[in-house]
């Protein structure tokens, strides 16, 4: 990782980009065999043995060119999606990861505030159970301690269904604010008792009467479910959604209360979010079993019309269907009526996440045309191959190497902070070799890491990496998967060399080194 202190997990929230478009349309992919009637569900669990049956586009009424050419799209603008998946009829027919992402890699990716969603289904099924008396249950009086001093009647008055609903009326400037130590959001995270800070918030509005987006709504649907069952959410999912689902390979953050963050900190695998949105797709039911009452699954995907934008319980809503959304185009993307889920995890950060992701679901849902098997395409068919090639690998010639090159491979350079986590570097090249090597040196150790040149990540532990010369200028793009928490760090490495001087510029792209930015001064021993 690039900074010492880099160890935990901070929880990302932001659910960027409040605004609903009216979408395009576009679409997805296939193996082909050519069948005239859709593929019908086998198995009552659509992922026996562990891993999602598959079929291909045509199968289930998907043309597969259009989603080539989705993929295209992706990749000619630099849409910076790390997975998308597709499931229609219970059946996978497209699984494309972009590199350095691969399925299995053994990343858990932050899904932010996806978790919503899952705090929403894990509220419907307290609610059945008892273990919540319904959406009109008061909020303060879970929390006789923390609500002394909270005495504001509208205070009092805001019920479940408000928190579900994001119009508590609790003050609480989230998207007003950019994120980062200022805004509210962190101010929370870094409080001793979250449930507490969020209460003694002041009311700006009677409850139920405006939308305001509200990560300590949501956490609070959490703690009310704790104080009454005893257990955090974590595990109560575990017992009641998780573990219906086969949903294994998972972490949920807490507070220092040991409160289950209800509106971040849950990390998925992408299989995992399809399951969830199966679930939905099919109204709660599995195998027989209904995990999450189908009426809860009804309301709580009934949206609202709030200042152009729909919203249920904590689900986000679209023209024809509803999905989960997280911070950077984190996504579950449900149509019941096409029988289809798509999920969707990236790190967008030039432009609006939640629009470009509902874009892209938009051209995929309009791809499923029919209900029954589409006739064979095998042009489509190879069109979506390449695409997904390209997608995990886009190997390139290598170029020859520029005489700076030559002069500086070996060589070992100071640097002069020790805010990274390696103090000395040295960089090899050959003119006989498509890959490089950056030594990071702190001390008496090293760690080598291997640099593809032909613009293909090479695999070192827990890096992959790949570089460019671009002048004087040499550049790597690193990925590390933290392995105690399986969270993925991706940075950027610009070298620029004068003689035996120069500078190291160290730029952040994901997780918590995202706003890393400094460019640091390097000499030659």
């Amino acid at each position: 990782m690039i900074l010492k202190d880099l160890t935990g997990v901070k929880k990302l929230w932001i659910p960027i980009g409040i605004i609903l478009v009216t979408l395009l349309s576009f679409v997805p992919f296939a193996y082909l065999l050519p069948v005239k009637k859709t593929v019908p569900e086998t198995s009552p669990v659509p992922w026996e043995g562990g891993k999602w049956r598959t079929s291909t586009p045509e199968e289930q009424g998907i043309h597969s060119a259009e989603l080539a050419d989705v993929l295209k799209t992706i990749q000619i603008q630099h849409t910076n999606i790390h997975s998308l998946l597709i499931v229609r009829n219970g059946y996978l027919v497209l699984s494309t990861y972009f590199a350095p992402y691969q399925e299995g890699d053994g990343v858990f990716y932050q899904v932010h505030s996806v978790t919503k969603s899952i705090t929403s289904a894990l509220t419907g099924i307290a609610i059945n159970e008892g273990a919540l008396k319904g959406t009109d249950q008061k909020v303060l009086n879970s929390f006789p301690e923390e609500s002394k001093n909270n005495t504001d009647l509208n205070k009092a008055a805001i019920t479940v269904k408000d928190l579900l609903t994001m119009q508590s009326g609790l003050d609480w400037p989230e998207t007003q604010v950019p994120y980062g130590n200022n805004n509210i959001v962190s101010q929370m995270m870094e409080n001793p008792n979250q449930v507490q800070f969020i209460l003694n918030q002041p009311m700006s509005s009677a409850p139920g009467t405006s939308f305001n987006y509200n990560t300590g709504a949501s956490h609070l649907l959490s703690a009310m479910i704790q104080k009454r069952i005893g257990i955090n959410l974590k595990e109560y999912a575990m017992e009641k959604l998780f573990g219906p689902l086969n949903i294994t390979n998972f972490q949920w953050a807490a507070d220092k209360q040991g409160v289950s963050d209800g509106g971040t900190g849950l990390q998925l695998i992408p299989e995992d979010m399809a399951k969830i949105g199966y679930l939905y797709a099919n109204n709660g039911l599995l195998n027989g079993k209904q995990v999450v009452p189908a009426k809860w699954i009804s309301e709580s995907t009934t949206m609202t019309n709030t200042n152009g934008f729909k919203y249920g319980y904590q689900w986000w809503g679209g023209q024809d269907y509803f999905y989960a959304s997280g911070s950077f185009g984190q996504g579950i993307f449900v149509s019941p009526e096409k029988n289809l889920v798509v999920v969707m995890t990236s790190d967008i950060l030039d432009t609006d996440p939640m629009i470009e992701t509902n874009k892209i679901f938009s051209r995929i849902k309009s791809a499923a045309v029919s209900e029954q098997a589409l006739p064979f395409n095998a042009e489509g068919n190879q069109q979506m191959k390449e695409q997904v090639r390209l997608a995990s690998s886009s190997k390139m010639p290598i170029p020859q190497l520029p005489m700076i090159a030559n002069e500086i491979s070996g060589r070992t350079y100071m640097v002069k902070k020790t805010g990274l986590d390696f103090s000395a570097f040295t960089l090899n090249f050959s003119n006989k070799s498509d890959v490089a090597v950056f030594k990071k040196i702190l001390g008496a150790e090293t760690v080598d890491i291997s640099i593809g040149l032909d613009n293909e990540y090479r695999e070192t532990g827990n890096y992959k990496a790949k570089g460019y010369w671009d002048g004087d200028a040499f550049i790597i793009n690193v990925h590390y998967v933290n392995p105690d928490f399986h969270s993925t760090y991706d940075y950027i490495y610009k070298f620029l060399f004068d003689e035996r001087e120069g500078s190291l510029e160290v730029q952040g792209l994901t997780g918590d080194n995202r706003n890393y930015h400094e460019i640091i001064d390097i000499i030659s021993e």
